[in-house]
This record gives C-alpha cells, sequence and structure tokens, in this order.
C-alpha cells in the first residue's frame, strides 16, 4: 500500500468520525506555574527532548506520532527542529482524555559533538542566551489567542537519556549511527500544557521571531484530531493494519491478519472493548503462528503494538 492510500484511508476514518468543522468549546490552557501529576512544565520539558530525540524518524512527516512517553496522561506531538521550514499541515490523533503538552518552540543543549565539553554553567548559559534572542512568539488554537504567551517560557532541570536504537533525530542530524547516554542536557523555550481536548478537529496555528542577528520567524500549522476512547482504539487499530498493509508479507498472508485487524476496528467503532481485546489476542496468536522466524523481529513489533493496544482498552474498559 502505498503512502498516499494510506493518507486517503486515515483521512476517511477522520471524516467517518466527525462532522468537520469549528470546534464550540473552547481548549483550555493550564497556566506557566502548573504542577500537574507532581510535575512542573519544566519537568515535562525535559521529558518532551527525550521523547523527540530517541524517536524512530521513520515516520509520515503529515502524520508524525502523538502518544505518551512515561505516562499516558499526557501525550507529547513529535515536532520537526525548530529551525526546519514547515513543509505541510502536521496532523495529530490524541484521546481526548489526555492532556497534551505543545511547544512553541524548544530548544536543547548538551556535549554530543561538542569539543571541550561544555560545563552545566555553560550550557545553561548558552540555552539562555538563545532563548533571550527570541523577540516574540504566538499561538492561536481554533481562532483563540493565547494571552501573554511570553509568559510560558520554560525551562527544564538538568536531565539525562539513553539512546537505546540508532533511529532517532540525532543519528540523522550527525549522519552517523548514534547510541548512548547523553548527559548532561538541559532545555527550554515556550511550551503549554493543554486540558484535555474537546473531541473533534482542533486548529493550531505557533509562530516565533528572532531577533537579529539570527532574524527570522518561523510559523507552523497544525491539526489535532481529539478521538473518544473507542475511536483513539479503532485508529491505533487502523495504523496496525497498515503496518502489516505495508509489509513485505504476500498477500495471502497479509489477508487474515487484515481481517481480524478489521474486526478489531469495527468492535471498537461500536464501543465494544472487550471484543476488541479479544480479536487483538486472536491476531497476536495468527502472528506467532503465521510468520517465519526470519520474520521475527517484525513480529515482534506486530505483537508489541497490539499489546499497547490491548492494554489502553483494558484501562478504557475499567
Amino acid at each position: 500500500m502505498c503512502k498516499a492510500k494510506l493518507v486517503k484511508q486515515i483521512l476517511s476514518f477522520v471524516a467517518a468520525s466527525f462532522l468537520l468543522g469549528s470546534v464550540q468549546a473552547q481548549v483550555e490552557v493550564l497556566s506557566p506555574d502548573f504542577v500537574l501529576f507532581g510535575k512542573t512544565s519544566g519537568d515535562y520539558c525535559a521529558e518532551y527532548i527525550e521523547f523527540t530525540s530517541t524517536h524512530s524518524t521513520n515516520e509520515d512527516y503529515l502524520f508524525p506520532d502523538a502518544s505518551p512517553l512515561s505516562d499516558e496522561r499526557v501525550y507529547f506531538l513529535h515536532r520537526p527542529t525548530y529551525y526546519l521550514p514547515t513543509l505541510g499541515i502536521q496532523t495529530y490523533f490524541v484521546p481526548d482524555n489526555a492532556y497534551v503538552y505543545l511547544p512553541i518552540i524548544v530548544i536543547n543543549w548538551d556535549n554530543v559533538e561538542v569539543v571541550p565539553a561544555l560545563t552545566p554553567e555553560q550550557l545553561r548559559d548558552t540555552l539562555r542566551a538563545e532563548v533571550d534572542g527570541i523577540s516574540a512568539v504566538r499561538l492561536n488554537i481554533d481562532g483563540v489567542q493565547l494571552g501573554n504567551p511570553l509568559a510560558y517560557r520554560t525551562e527544564s532541570p538538568f536531565f539525562s537519556f539513553v539512546f537505546q536504537e540508532s533511529d532517532n533525530l540525532y543519528s540523522s542530524l550527525l549522519g552517523r549511527p548514534f547510541v548512548g547516554l547523553d548527559d548532561p542536557v538541559i532545555a527550554g523555550g515556550y511550551l503549554v500544557m493543554l486540558k484535555p481536548l474537546p473531541p473533534g478537529l482542533h486548529d493550531v496555528h505557533t509562530a516565533y521571531t528572532f531577533a537579529p542577528p539570527d532574524d527570522f520567524t518561523r510559523e507552523r500549522h497544525y491539526q489535532i484530531y481529539s478521538l473518544t476512547p473507542p475511536q483513539f482504539l479503532a485508529h491505533k487499530t487502523g495504523q496496525l493494519a497498515a503496518n502489516v498493509a505495508n509489509s513485505s508479507l504476500s498477500p495471502n498472508r497479509q489477508q487474515p491478519l487484515l481481517a481480524t485487524l478489521n474486526g478489531t476496528k469495527a468492535s471498537f467503532d461500536s464501543n465494544n472493548l472487550r471484543a476488541g481485546i479479544n480479536q487483538l489476542g486472536a491476531f497476536q496468536n495468527k502472528v506467532r503462528a503465521q510468520i517465519t522466524r526470519m520474520e521475527q523481529a517484525f513480529a515482534d513489533s506486530l505483537i508489541q503494538s497490539a499489546q499497547q493496544i490491548i492494554d489502553r482498552a483494558n484501562k478504557e474498559s475499567q
């Protein structure tokens, strides 16, 4: 299945799930000094950098990932590096019972490829000087402008994380595989935490300007679809089906797997979570039985993805 066809399938799902129009309920933004689930904006900024830096680069640019890092109550949006131009309207899908951490602009500093290495104090000073160079920021959601956006300036504590896989942002930027510990790291910028979004389509515009000598402005346009729990489970199942359809498995081997996933999606769409959970268990058993040892890595990824949907469905059904 080509990428264009996959995009059409996703948009068809969205059109079937919503009457596309203006969202009546206004999106709510937490105050800059919020503490959510015991964490500040700076704490979430550190998690955001780990999420985006270690994220796989093998994805559709226009339909990037929106998912949690360590707490499914807060979703992060996988965004392009701040200095890259916008190449289209990126579309995200999130559950309507999760908070969404949205960066207007975020910057991080560490000692990767820095010789001699900077001290933590030098890293902090470098970060602050760069953020000081931002002269204006703007956030508009569903036509409503964020008041006093400069009040949302955020700085993380020092933190560290491990690149477990070489498929990550740093490998892409360095032009060579990069794995291992990144320590210390500090990040900051302008970031906001959105309360769980009312179901439906939300239109997001952000902008930021660097004063001279950098002297450039970036504007970005995003769409966020907030899905009810059954709709979100159906969406994740559809993504899993797309992975199967895009694989190198022969059509006769794909067919029974896709049939089970299509049945699962129908169950979730009809709010029958228990049936969907059982069907995903059957899908996992079929994967184990039908995919050979030569394709074990692919089989493991399918089983893991299915298990993540099962785990979320179990939580929603409690």
